[in-house]
């Protein structure tokens, strides 16, 4: 214990001399091993508490550089917002005394935001670190789809499927990988596809372009495989988002082209399922379990609109008024909110989800051709986001705060200052 105890402190020494003396080499660190750390990778549960153990150290050491230098810490746009839900969740444990580490993880949340905020806030080159920072987080997508496609055609890793869908000629397993839920492997695809694209449009050597593309497709076909409806949506909705901003480029079109070129070659089968998943809508047990948790969080909210139920009460409430309810955990970040915290939570969470999409948005008018591609695959991968929560639970997934921090910074250096 005690020999644990003294390898723990020199990683966590080591660690806050990195992030002291490179830290933008720290965030490129933090940002490969997010996806697969986050996951829980190669079934091995530790590896989820490393991530968030390497996270909390982050945020420490990024904090604790500031008050070295004796920098000042700057609030960021989504600071305010931020702060009335941390509030709003703390008044809804009070009401409930339930889940606490909920309010926790989302203090964590916001100093990991502000932290990354405030440290690339300070560089003049933030261009080229934040193109460093969001490459790193790619590969690491990329690496995961690798391993799921893997997993799911030669059953290395022995990741399991879960067939949670059934028709009646057929029974479909849906690519889970590590993380034992199909939608939270999809949300890192989800993240990472439009962020890999806006690098396509970027990239002027043809080694990298074709590198980002091979990226986007294996991406892609791994995002296929979890079969989840919430981000086969959140996605389209971020690529039609870049077409929309980027109507004018070619590079769009050619790769256009080639996305559809490389679904044809994908197999017939693979086509057969997806519409078997789209043409079911409404008829599969879990859409009649969504049904049932969206009549019963209107119930609950419309009985309590104001502060909720209280953290941890959603299914006790939701089973009050659905007694027969198959699922009553609310799988949407809107409904969840609705119930345990009411208007005083749904108000800034909407208000956060709002900005994280509108302000790297509007920033892509006044900036260089590097600036408003990146920004804009910050945007669109918000917006998948956002669109995935409607579906799931997602908000307890790290890499999205984190991604934050670097667009709010992004969104408001001043490129043209000079």
């Amino acid at each position: 214990m005690i020999l644990l105890a003294i390898i723990f402190f020199i990683v966590f020494l080591s660690i806050l001399i990195l992030i002291y003396k490179k830290p933008v080499l720290a965030l490129c660190i933090y940002a490969i091993f997010i996806p697969p750390l986050s996951i829980s990778g190669l079934n091995i549960p530790l590896l989820g508490r490393i991530s968030s153990i390497l996270g909390i150290i982050l945020v420490i050491g990024l904090f604790f550089s500031f008050l070295v230098r004796r920098l000042k810490i700057i609030l960021s746009p989504l600071s305010i917002p931020f702060i009335c839900f941390i509030i709003a969740s703390l008044i809804s444990f009070l009401i409930s005394g339930q889940d606490f580490k909920n309010v926790l993880l989302l203090i964590y949340y916001f100093g990991l935001h502000l932290s990354v905020y405030n440290m690339l806030k300070r560089f003049p080159n933030l261009e080229k670190i934040s193109l460093s920072i969001l490459s790193s987080f790619s590969i690491s997508v990329i690496i995961v789809a690798v391993l799921g496609i893997s997993s799911w055609y030669i059953g290395w890793p022995r990741w399991e499927s879960v067939a949670t869908f059934r028709t009646p000629d057929l029974v479909i397993a849906r690519l889970q990988g590590p993380s034992s839920n199909p939608n939270s492997f999809a949300y890192f695809f989800i993240l990472g596809l439009p962020i890999i694209i806006a690098l396509v449009l970027i990239s002027t050597k043809p080694i990298r372009k074709y590198f980002w593309l091979l990226g986007m497709c294996l991406s892609l076909i791994a995002l296929i495989l979890t079969f989840s409806r919430g981000a086969y949506i959140g996605v389209f909705c971020s690529i039609c988002l870049i077409m929309i901003f980027n109507i004018k480029n070619r590079k769009i079109k050619n790769l256009a082209m080639l996305m559809l070129i490389f679904s044809l070659l994908l197999p017939r089968s693979l086509f057969n399922l997806i519409s078997v998943r789209i043409r079911t809508i409404g008829m599969l047990s879990g859409d009649i379990a969504r049904t049932e948790q969206l009549q019963g969080a209107l119930k609950a909210f419309i009985k309590s609109p104001i502060w909720g139920a209280g953290l941890g009460k959603a299914e006790e409430v939701i089973l009050f008024y659905i007694p027969t309810a198959l699922a009553p955990y609310p799988h949407s970040n809107i409904l969840m909110t609705m119930v345990q915290m009411g208007i005083i939570g749904l108000v800034p969470l909407l208000i956060i989800l709002y900005k994280m999409i509108a302000v790297p948005l509007k920033r892509c008018a006044d900036s260089t051709e590097m600036q408003r591609i990146l920004l804009l695959g910050l945007s669109a991968s918000n917006l998948g986001f956002f669109i995935q929560g409607l579906f799931t639970m997602n908000l307890h997934w790290s890499a999205i705060w984190f991604l934050s921090g670097i667009s709010f910074a992004l969104s408001q250096y001043n490129i043209r200052r000079k």
